[in-house]
């Protein structure tokens, strides 16, 4: 079986990352897969150019079935420059609401997701809550989140990880990240992390931008002492079981698939989203420091990237077989 990937943005790089893993793994399966790196989705003369070396990539590569990751443009360009059929993953903010956005491109780029479910073979939403945003094809959904690489995300000792981060043993450190400013809030981090600072001087965030590479992400996961997440909205974050796998505690916000993810791993703590109720429990957590048993809670749910590649295979067979 031939598999071709669509992921926006470049071959390199940190962007889609999680789409670039799960296309690795495939890799290194039995499925033969290959990735289309869409480089624009704005400007009309890079598309014709992607749409015609994208033609030669289908005839070159003669592809069983096509998997783009992401809907607005990306899902819409593979929906309607090929009859191959094909399966859609939609990761969150291309389907849910982003308040900064202006009204016509949040319009326009939601119409776009919805247009390409319409030729899709089969939907992946990685999230149940993600699945009811979509407008029809809802019986060709299936939720399958993204998993994480348990081999690379584990545990390690704690000061180790700290010089390899450059995290002092004295702070207590609060990871946060904000690779999406559009919805992550690190406004509401940012006053949350001041009234902890008032009983912990000591407790600083950490704010990832992006640009990390993934053996430095898994230092400071462990070297931290707790993730935090308040975003406005989310699909399935990938970083939440980056956390769970380091057995790193976790407070977050009631968005996306988080709460039903971490629940049952201790301590960890879902509250409103507003910095008074994320500053107690940030506290809490600060005050008796613990590693969670979020790993265990990884394998028990089968979201660890091995177990969901085979369950992605077995809906590829599927897929080929009607």
């Amino acid at each position: 079986m031939r598999v071709l990937f669509i992921i926006p943005g470049e071959e390199q790089g940190n962007s889609m990352i999680f789409a670039k893993r799960q296309l690795k793994s495939l890799q290194a399966s039995k499925i033969e897969a290959d990735g289309f790196y869409l480089s624009s989705r704005t400007n009309p003369l890079v598309m014709w150019s992607e749409f015609r070396r994208f033609r030669k990539k289908l005839s070159e590569f003669k592809p069983d079935l096509i998997h783009v990751h992401y809907g607005t443009m990306t899902a819409f360009f593979a929906a309607y420059s090929n009859l191959k059929p094909l399966v859609i993953t939609y990761h969150g903010s291309d389907l849910n609401y982003l308040k900064d956005e202006s009204l016509l491109k949040e319009i326009f780029r939601k119409i776009l997701s919805q247009l390409a479910a319409l030729r899709s073979s089969q939907i992946i939403c990685v999230s149940e809550a993600l699945k009811s945003k979509l407008w029809w094809k809802k019986s060709s959904v299936s939720i399958m989140p993204m998993g994480v690489n348990t081999d690379v995300f584990k545990p390690m000792d704690r000061a180790d990880a700290q010089r390899k981060s450059g995290i002092k043993e004295s702070e207590k450190v609060i990871i946060f990240n904000h690779n999406n400013a559009a919805v992550k809030r690190l406004d509401i981090a940012e006053m949350a992390i001041k009234e902890v600072k008032e009983a912990l001087p000591e407790s600083r965030l950490y704010v990832l931008n992006g640009g990390v590479q993934q053996d430095e992400m898994v230092a400071l996961l462990n070297a931290s002492d707790c993730l935090l997440m308040c975003s406005d909205s989310e699909g399935s974050p990938t970083l939440i079981k980056e956390a769970m796998a380091c057995n790193l505690p976790i407070v977050a916000t009631d968005v996306g698939d988080i709460k039903q993810t971490i629940d049952q791993t201790s301590p960890y703590f879902i509250t409103e989203q507003n910095p008074t109720a994320l500053s107690k429990c940030l506290k809490k957590i600060l005050a008796s420091p613990t590693r969670s048993n979020g790993r265990n809670r990884v394998f028990e749910l089968k979201i660890d990237e091995q177990s969901l590649t085979l369950k992605l295979i077995n809906l590829y067979q599927n897929l080929i077989r009607r």
